[in-house]
């Protein structure tokens, strides 16, 4: 068996600990953890061959990747440990420090022309292996490599490659390992207009069956009394406006979520994110979960009230649907309601909620400037960085920040990433698009 053993910074420069002068004694022996938070410490024997003034070189430019790696610990600069056997792919491991001690005969060893030591090495609790493209799925591409196109609707209508779909599935074997893992997305402005994109609002479903869940509601579809109200600007065609003269909080709609749709939330929890037709701001609205469903009395689940602002796209509240009996079927159907509350009364055209998973959930903000057409907004969660290009890898900047955590992708799982865009102007028009190509490095606990 042949081991490859390397020590290799972030510019690709290597250090071999099994060649060129440097010989791996006994073989190599990953620890393993289980508290993935915690580092651990892997040690082994060398023997470095040569003069006098090669073995000191060679010790010397081991000790500056340890110092390299102490003053490198995060993102894209550091030090990782390669290791692969029999000449197969190799898989790194960032290394945060690292030490070279010597044995009681260094001086029988040395006068030969030879230093044993042993070298400790402190790493992270998993591997990592090459840098993977995903193939990504929606209306407008099956397997897609080149850039898939998702809209800012989820009303699927439209020929390939210009479905209103607003999401990326993945298919289950296409992300390896037994560790979830974080993935760079690459989204390049597509909708030529003079307004640049600004937020772009992320969340991960892997949990709540992906690829039968439905996580877009039509505002249209809501029952109790409002009027439903064409407009090509909205998704599916129209909007609902409802209203109210009174004071205090009423309900303004509500979506009946039959069994099936519990079935495939599974019990998951979900941030509503809201798109409204004009503004509503000084309204405050509150989601609840009612039973019976279709003559919606008790409140059995609800979210925080919301006082909203005059953007189009805002967040409304989070659920926990079902609010009961996780995992299990044949449940009772509910309602998801909608209140609002205004002194005066107020007035609601909404477009459409949608049920953002928070197996991972993102919202990626612009310091300014946001990102012009045909560039590129880049959500790079391997190196732990957000920035924008020409879409050609030139022109970078940095001026976006993040609120939520990585996505972190799950082997052998189907899932799907959906997107909502806002304008530099505040606009959430359905026809911006983005054309998304995603990229990860597969984790695993040991080799």
């Amino acid at each position: 068996m042949s081991i490859t053993l390397k020590l290799i910074d972030d510019a690709a420069t290597e250090v071999d600990l099994n060649g060129s002068g440097v010989t791996l004694l006994d073989g190599y022996y990953p620890e393993v953890s289980i508290d993935l938070t915690q580092k651990i410490g892997d040690s082994f024997e060398v023997v470095i061959a040569g003069t006098s003034s090669e073995i000191n070189d060679a010790v010397r430019e081991i000790n500056r990747c340890f110092q390299y790696a102490e003053e490198n610990s995060v993102g894209a600069l550091g030090m990782w440990l390669n290791f692969a056997i029999d000449g197969g792919s190799a898989w790194r491991s960032r290394v945060y420090r690292g030490i070279i001690t010597y044995n009681s005969k260094l001086d029988f060893y040395y006068r030969r022309g030879k230093l044993r030591a042993t070298i400790f090495i402190e790493r992270d609790p998993f591997w990592e292996g090459p840098e993977t493209q995903i193939p990504l799925t929606n209306p407008n591409g099956t397997d897609n490599i080149t850039g898939l196109n998702v809209y800012n609707s989820n009303e699927l209508v439209g020929i390939s490659p210009d479905n209103k779909a607003n999401y990326v599935q993945i298919a289950a074997d296409d992300i390896v390992g037994d560790l979830s893992a974080p993935c760079r997305l690459e989204m390049v402005n597509n909708y030529n207009d003079a307004d640049r994109l600004w937020d772009v609002f992320i969340s991960h479903n892997v949990r709540a069956t992906p690829e039968s869940f439905n996580h877009w509601l039509e505002g249209e579809d809501a029952a109790d009394g409002g009027t439903k109200t064409s407009s090509a600007l909205a998704s599916g065609n129209y909007y609902q406006a409802f209203t109210s003269t009174g004071d205090t909080q009423s309900r303004a709609g509500y979506w009946t979520l039959n069994s099936a749709f519990l079935g495939y939330a599974k019990s998951r929890w979900f941030k509503l994110l809201a798109r409204f037709m004009s503004d509503p701001d000084g309204i405050r609205v509150q989601t609840k979960i009612m039973v019976p469903s279709g003559t919606p009395l008790t409140v059995v689940e609800s979210s925080q009230e919301v006082l909203l602002t005059s953007s189009q796209l805002q967040e409304i509240g989070e659920l926990q649907i079902p609010p009961w009996l996780m995992n299990s079927t044949a449940l009772q159907a509910v309602d998801l309601c909608l209140y609002a509350q205004k002194t005066g009364g107020w007035t609601i055209n909404l477009d459409y909620i949608q049920l953002c998973p928070v197996d991972s959930y993102r919202k990626l903000h612009p310091i300014g400037y946001g990102t012009s057409y045909e560039d590129r907004l880049i959500d790079d969660g391997i190196n732990d960085q957000i920035y924008t290009d020409d879409g050609s890898g030139l022109d970078k900047t940095g001026h976006y920040i993040a609120t939520g955590n990585r996505l972190l992708l799950v082997p052998n799982k189907v899932q799907r990433i959906y997107f909502v865009q806002t304008g530099s102007s505040g606009d959430t028009d359905i026809s911006r698009v983005l054309s998304v190509k995603a990229h990860y490095r597969p984790r695993r606990i040991s080799l």
